[in-house]
């Protein structure tokens, strides 16, 4: 590349031969970043511009306050549950197992080793229907059974052939023989 001034005292403008006209046409894949013909640092546009970049803006702010709304939701769901290191709302973990104080509703069946009440309060089962306890071998079969319903009270021993022993109704209380 020759570089010569087009007049005296002025800076040198860049004059191009046949050949590096010829090169400077066809694409060059090997030409390096910055570089140009002429000397002036040529760089391609890197970045992302126009409604790609307001995309991505919205979609950071989007997961921004989609992030904010979750938190929120969850510092309340714990402070409604009220949750504490030793559990939720009446509910307590013990060593010996779980502590439940207050009244509670069950929706589905309970099953559990022991049930106590205070020494200073009663025990109390409610039901629509009825209530029912349930004796179980290690086996799981049932040998025992306690139900109270509106208008009976039914007790069931079962002996090994699986017959009822004692049955006790509204009007009538009866033993079977072969009972305790």
């Amino acid at each position: 590349m020759q570089m010569r001034p087009a007049h005296p005292g002025t800076t040198p403008r860049c004059r191009l031969t046949q050949e590096q006209y010829i090169l400077a046409a066809q694409p060059n894949t090997l030409q390096q970043r910055g570089s140009s013909m002429c000397g002036a640092p040529v760089y391609p546009n890197v970045g992302i511009y126009g409604w790609r970049k307001r995309c991505l803006y919205f979609f950071i702010l989007l997961l921004l306050v989609t992030m904010i709304v979750n938190l929120a939701l969850t510092i309340w769901i714990l402070k409604v549950m009220n949750f504490t290191p030793d559990g939720m709302g009446k509910l307590r973990v013990t060593k010996e197992g779980v502590r439940l104080e207050g009244e509670s509703e069950f929706l589905h069946p309970l099953y559990v080793k022991e049930i106590r009440s205070r020494r200073d309060s009663p025990l109390i089962l409610q039901s629509d229907r009825n209530v029912t306890v349930n004796a179980r071998n290690n086996l799981g079969q049932v040998t025992g059974q306690l139900t109270v319903g509106k208008r009976h009270t039914h007790t069931h021993t079962h002996t090994h052939t699986h017959s009822p022993v004692n049955t006790a109704g509204e009007q009538r209380s009866s033993r079977q023989p072969g009972g305790l």
